[in-house]
């Protein structure tokens, strides 16, 4: 999965760094177009032991794809409306090993580093009815 999402990123002249915040499995891709604020899009892409990727894990990498790429294509073609970092940054090991704690604890979630971030996680279930 790695390999994929960063070669699709590369496609779109998306710099990617892989083996970031002291997880191998984890990468981050930039897009600057100015110091403040950064925004980051988070993704998981993990497959459960004897189940795989049921949870829907290659969705939501899918769908935090598609999100920073159309980000990035409009921050490109507006660069004087759009002053901001963004980062898109894969949170692999969370099925058993706590990766984004981890990743914490690297570094990849403090103030100086980021503002905001976002990611969707998906469900069994329609929510949509519940509000």
């Amino acid at each position: 999965m790695v390999k994929h999402i960063t070669e699709i990123l590369k496609k779109h002249d998306l710099d990617v760094e892989v083996g970031v915040h002291v997880v191998d499995t984890a990468f981050e891709s930039h897009l600057v177009n100015g110091d403040d604020p950064t925004f980051a899009i988070l993704l998981d892409y993990d497959a459960l032991p004897e189940i795989g990727h049921s949870c829907g894990h290659r969705v939501m990498a899918a769908t935090g794809l598609s999100a920073y790429l159309a980000l990035a294509a409009l921050v490109r073609k507006n660069p004087y409306s759009f002053k901001c970092t963004l980062k898109y940054i894969a949170t692999p090991a969370e099925e058993g090993s706590s990766g984004k704690e981890v990743m914490a604890r690297g570094g990849a979630f403090k103030p100086e580093y980021l503002d905001a971030c976002i990611m969707v996680h998906s469900c069994g279930y329609d929510l949509t009815d519940q509000v």
